[in-house]
């Protein structure tokens, strides 16, 4: 597990987008630097495609979705999320009603969307890790070259929906991926402010 210190330009670009649109990424868990950390590491770009899992936590127009489109101006941001209220179409916004634990749902949505691919994935759903190994199991394999997946509000202990032993156990036994652990609020001891990112392994792109 590591612990981020350096400020970078995304990391306070993606913290002002956040902070604009009334998520509490930043707020809450300080996640901003974590995902510039993992972005500029796997990707080494700013994304052309991106698709968030969960998309508000009270009202659409509070939604990170209007964060991300902020900062990457030329991506086509993507949503799923089981309530219908909360969905958002704008030029560069699709939204779709879709169950992260629906295995059903999702493989429809993957064909709605055709040969789309996403060099970013986040997981910003329930926060229950059957759910998300379900969805992250379905949607690995619509990461593009060099795509990343990233799993955010995971527990440093049991209390959680799901937590950092759960993740840890799951991908360690997948032999094509690699993954990195983030605490991005290492002050609190036993919150959910674990970020992890996932990649292919060299060669298995």
């Amino acid at each position: 597990m590591i612990t981020i210190e350096n400020k970078t330009d995304l990391g306070i670009r993606i913290a002002n987008a956040m902070n604009n649109c009334g998520s509490d990424k930043e707020t809450s868990h300080f996640y901003s630097e974590g995902y510039s950390y993992l972005i500029n590491k796997v990707l080494g770009r700013d994304p052309s495609t991106m698709l968030e899992i969960g998309i508000a936590n009270v009202d659409p127009e509070n939604s990170s979705l209007h964060g991300w489109a902020s900062v990457f101006p030329d991506a086509q941001i993507y949503g799923i999320d089981n309530q219908p209220r909360k969905m958002i179409e704008t030029d560069r916004i699709r939204t779709f009603v879709v169950d992260q634990a629906d295995p059903l749902q999702l493989s429809n949505f993957k064909k709605a969307i055709d040969d789309t691919t996403f060099d970013v994935i986040l997981d910003d759903g329930s926060h229950v890790f059957q759910h998300a190994e379900v969805s992250f199991k379905i949607l690995f394999n619509r990461l593009s070259d060099n795509g990343l997946y990233m799993i955010e509000d995971i527990g440093k202990v049991d209390i959680w929906g799901q937590w950092v032993a759960q993740w840890s156990s799951l991908l360690s036994s997948i032999d094509n991926v690699e993954y990195e652990i983030i605490d991005c609020n290492p002050p609190q001891k036993e919150d959910d402010s674990i970020l992890i990112g996932v990649w292919k392994k060299s060669g298995d792109i």
